[in-house]
């Protein structure tokens, strides 16, 4: 057999047993049968949850902050038991609204106990995306863009600790230097 300038030997029987694995109907049609579970499985604990949502038929007071800390607890172990990875509109669905309801709350409130608390959360509903995809648990490329597109996260050269101020000149007197920490405890 002869090869083209460029392919090794065996790259033209290579490529032929690879295509042909991809034209095998058993192949796809277990591939295929997966993914339908995976996808059934999704729908019904979906479903499941917008019908228990649907006989509560009341909001939680957001102003609650100690109602809202039980609920989130909650959710955080119904996904742990499911073995799902938590959302931030799964956790607002348990609450009984919509993620643009409370994220509404958390901006206008930010200094609401319950909003200082959801802050905290949605940190860690992200942290966990970002950890389940570290460790292969979830499509990485799905968890960058929820991420990047829910969670705030982005891609700069700066550190989220430099002030506009450190970026200015090194030289400064000790009084200055003193006085820029004098808030600082001992």
């Amino acid at each position: 057999m002869t090869t083209a300038k460029n392919e090794p030997p065996g790259y033209g029987e290579m490529v032929a047993m690879e295509s042909g694995r991809k034209k095998n109907q058993l192949y796809r049609a277990e591939s295929m049968a997966v993914n339908d579970e995976k996808i059934r499985s999704i729908m019904a604990a979906t479903t499941e949850q917008l019908e228990m949502l649907s006989h509560v038929g009341r909001k939680l007071s957001l102003q609650d902050t100690e109602d809202i800390k039980r609920q989130s607890l909650i959710y955080m172990r119904a996904c742990e038991t499911s073995g799902v990875t938590p959302t931030w509109a799964g956790l607002c669905r348990a609450f009984g609204y919509t993620r643009q309801a409370v994220d509404y709350f958390v901006k206008r409130n930010s200094s609401h106990d319950t909003s200082v608390w959801l802050s905290m959360v949605h940190d860690a509903i992200s942290e966990a995306l970002a950890d389940a995809a570290l460790h292969g648990a979830v499509q990485p490329i799905v968890s960058i863009f929820i991420l990047k597109s829910r969670s705030g996260w982005h891609e700069d050269n700066e550190s989220p600790f430099d002030t506009p101020h450190e970026t200015e000149s090194i030289e400064r007197t000790a009084e200055e230097i003193a006085d820029r920490y004098s808030g600082l405890p001992d």
